[in-house]
């Protein structure tokens, strides 16, 4: 075999398996007109590191090496909404050409592009609180791998997956006499990987348009002697042992929780309608796109008949010209809060976004005919639970609970038409609400209405403010 015909097959596989990208394809040729080294990854391993990442289901991903963006690029793309990729590149003029090919692709939010020497700009990231990634990529100088395993593994957490290309060398890896400093870099790497009881790891050789190399493959582990004699797991509250190591005080840990990562949406406030219901339910509607998870929950906030906050977190279920509209059993601690003092808070956060909205005033009590309807579109389990009455009482056992609820769930089986007679709609009459849009260099945008004032023609009308940050 030789090269030609590992091109050839590299080719084979690519049309079929890979095809043509026009932003791809623009990025390596705008990298190849600036005159960067063709050392970028092959499309078809490209679309590797996309795949694995994709699998993994990487949220940060940290890159040591950029070049022109080519392999940044393919795994940007694997990054779900909210996700972000910190990558690391020497070069200024390699770094500036990876910039405008990312612009280019879409990924200017998601991607930050860091120039310097990555054995200085790694203790940075660190020291800023960044990390842990959830996936590293070190396709960088060869000499420094060992340093960069190091920093990846610092950078990582358990469950983490570091990749390591270019580590085979046309073979020359397996020559301990070899003076060449990448091969000699390769190999005190792999020495490293192999004596590293937190990290298990292969490497595969392989052959294409690249010529004769391989990469490397380890997952972070959660260390002991033999990281390749898995052990179960520590168990949790019947879980699996948690992901984020406990390292450092509880403080030190929280501040180095990244915030506002990814890419965030932008928000104009001069394009806002003149009523808040309709940008919230479009912004509603922009997490559900976005994949937020139950962007319909919301924290509901009440004061008890002595003045004791509460909050608690529930299902929103309408908007519309009556208000924001919620439903809870009228005997439970937060229904007797709402007949003490007919007011309220609802707080929406969408995390992927960096948003938040915040809706207040009074909140009414709707007909009982919608408060039964609501009732019944509510599964049978739900309507089960409702009809004990018996929510935040003291309970026994949990052997109890299942006994009361299973036969609760019985008779709604039987009489599938029976309403609970204190469940209750309401409806939060807005007087206030404010639309908060996050920025990562805390330049916040919010926005509040504020009811008052008459409308020609449709009574009382909004008038909007912009606060400070």
């Amino acid at each position: 075999m030789d090269q030609e015909l590992w091109t050839d097959v590299d080719r084979y596989f690519g049309d079929r398996l890979v095809g043509s990208d026009p932003v791809l394809d623009a990025a390596l040729a705008d990298s190849t007109a600036a005159g960067l080294p063709a050392i970028h990854v092959a499309p078809v391993q490209g679309k590797l590191l996309h795949l694995l990442a994709r699998m993994h289901g990487a949220r940060t991903i940290l890159e040591i090496g950029t070049l022109g963006g080519y392999s940044t690029i393919w795994l940007a793309r694997a990054l779900p909404p909210g996700g972000r990729l910190i990558t690391l590149e020497a070069d200024p003029a390699h770094a500036d050409v990876a910039r405008a090919n990312l612009a280019r692709a879409g990924l200017a939010g998601t991607v930050e592009v860091i120039t310097g020497p990555a054995l200085e700009t790694l203790p940075r990231l660190a020291e800023a609180g960044h990390g842990p990634f959830d996936l590293v990529f070190i396709d960088a100088d060869k000499p420094s791998n060992p340093e960069y395993l190091t920093w990846a593994l610092a950078l990582s957490r358990p469950g983490s997956v570091i990749i390591t290309d270019n580590v085979v060398r046309a073979g020359e890896v397996i020559d301990p006499e070899s003076t060449d400093p990448r091969v000699r870099g390769v190999r005190r790497f792999t020495e490293l990987l192999a004596a590293e009881p937190r990290l298990s790891a292969t490497a595969l050789q392989t052959v294409g348009s690249k010529g004769y190399d391989g990469f490397a493959l380890a997952l972070v582990t959660a260390g002991g002697p033999s990281a390749d004699a898995p052990s179960a797991p520590e168990a949790r509250d019947g879980r699996d042992a948690p992901a984020t190591p406990r390292t450092g005080t509880l403080r030190e840990t929280l501040r180095g929780l990244d915030v506002f990562a990814g890419e965030l949406p932008s928000f104009q406030p001069h394009t806002a309608p003149s009523a808040p219901e309709q940008l919230f339910v479009d912004w509603l509607f922009e997490a559900v796109d976005a994949g937020v998870r139950e962007p319909h929950a919301m924290t509901l906030s009440t004061v008890d008949p002595e003045g004791n906050p509460a909050a608690r977190v529930l299902i929103l279920k309408n908007v519309d010209a009556d208000g924001w509209q919620f439903a809870v059993h009228a005997a439970s601690p937060k229904g007797r809060d709402l007949a003490a003092h007919g007011r309220a808070a609802l707080t929406f956060y969408w995390p992927e976004l960096a948003r938040q909205v915040r809706v207040r005033g009074p909140v009414v009590a709707e007909p009982p005919e919608r408060s039964a309807a609501d009732f019944l579109a509510r599964s049978p389990e739900a309507r089960a639970e409702a009809l004990l009455g018996l929510q935040s009482g003291p309970l026994t056992s949990l052997a109890a609970r299942d006994a009361a609820t299973g036969a609760s769930l019985e008779r709604v089986e039987r009489e599938p038409g029976l309403v609970a007679p204190e469940w209750t709609l309401y409806s939060l009459r807005a007087e206030e609400v404010e639309f908060w849009q996050g920025d990562r260099q805390r330049n916040h945008t919010r926005l509040q209405y504020t009811r008052g004032g008459e409308v020609e023609g449709e009574g009382e009308g909004w008038v909007k403010q912009l606060l400070w940050p």
